[in-house]
């Protein structure tokens, strides 16, 4: 039997987390939130008190938290808004054992972002939450 120190050691840390937009590194990233969810139509049959699902396909989301170090998010999403011309944009995460050397990675396709936000708070590092869907992914690496 396994002991309990090295299942604690197989754990994942966001502290060894590492964030790309479009290839570039985001040194700035706190939180990494991705969401791959089933969209299903409810069925209700007479006589079958259940609700049952037949699937219509699926939706990605996901916000990135991010320190306040630029304002490059804040000038291309107010643009998008403004212009109605979205960039292309690839988003690629992953997260490293620092313990196995094993990681999980993902690279999401046709990002959108879909708010901005301006904030600040007295004695608080600013931080700013950045939502986004997108249209296909690719997982790049799985842990065993």
């Amino acid at each position: 039997m396994a002991s309990v120190e090295n299942i604690a050691n197989k754990v994942l840390s966001g502290t060894e987390g590492k964030l790309w937009i479009n290839g570039e590194q985001i040194e700035e990233v706190n939180k990494v939130e991705i969401k791959i969810e089933g969209v299903f139509d409810d069925i209700e049959i007479a006589g079958v008190y259940a609700t049952m699902g037949r699937f219509m396909g699926w939706k990605g989301t996901g916000t990135l938290t991010l320190f306040k170090m630029h304002s490059r998010a804040f000038n291309a999403i107010g643009a998008a808004f403004r212009d109605g011309k979205f960039p292309d944009v690839e988003i690629e995460a992953s997260v490293t054992n620092a313990q196995t050397g094993e990681s999980e990675r993902i690279a999401l396709y046709g990002v959108q972002f879909t708010q901005s936000e301006f904030n600040y708070e007295t004695k608080k590092s600013s931080q700013e939450a950045i939502p986004f869907r997108f249209i296909d992914y690719e997982i790049l690496e799985k842990l065993s």
